[in-house]
């Protein structure tokens, strides 16, 4: 196994690294109003990427305007 071999720290090493070098980069993220897809956004915001969302069903407006109220809030404090 990956993780036993290697060791978690290591792993997690990598994935910070791999997120502190997504600053000012696009992200797209289909599928944003559920599932995985949900929680990503808020993420990638956070280690300041330029996030795209998209998704499918006007069902989900709700959830999307709630997304993009949490992404902006993120940018105007960082």
């Amino acid at each position: 196994d990956f993780c036993l071999s290697r060791g978690l720290g290591d792993v997690y090493k990598r994935q910070v690294q791999m997120f502190q070098d997504l600053e000012n980069k696009v992200v797209i993220i289909t599928g944003a109003a559920s599932g995985i897809g949900k929680s990503f956004p808020e993420n990638f915001g956070k280690v300041k990427a330029k996030v795209v969302i998209n998704y499918r069903s006007e069902r989900h407006h709700d959830e999307i305007e709630e997304i993009k109220k949490r992404l902006l809030k993120l940018a105007v404090n960082q």
